[in-house]
């Protein structure tokens, strides 16, 4: 058996179809240090509002909370950190 190829970042965090196919977990964290709400986020969810190939960096997501800026955190699989997308 040869050596398995890791996953590329970009493979698992290119755009929505992406994510979708390399089954991404997503959460938002908000900006905002008198809020810091979390909310996992649904890539099934973004797709049907953005579209596959829509890409996180420019979609304007908000806070569900206070309405502030959120940041994206990704991460490949169960067990892995997540890590800022944007």
């Amino acid at each position: 058996m040869g050596a398995k190829r890791p996953i590329s970042r970009m493979a698992w965090i290119s755009d929505l179809a992406g994510m979708q196919r390399h089954g991404t977990q997503l959460q938002a964290a908000c900006r905002d240090r008198t809020c810091g709400h979390w909310n996992g986020l649904s890539v099934e969810a973004l797709i049907e509002e953005f579209g596959g190939e829509a890409n996180l960096r420019e979609v304007g997501l908000a806070c569900a909370s206070c309405g502030g800026d959120v940041l994206i955190l990704a991460s490949p699989g169960r067990g892995t950190p997540y890590r800022p997308v944007r």
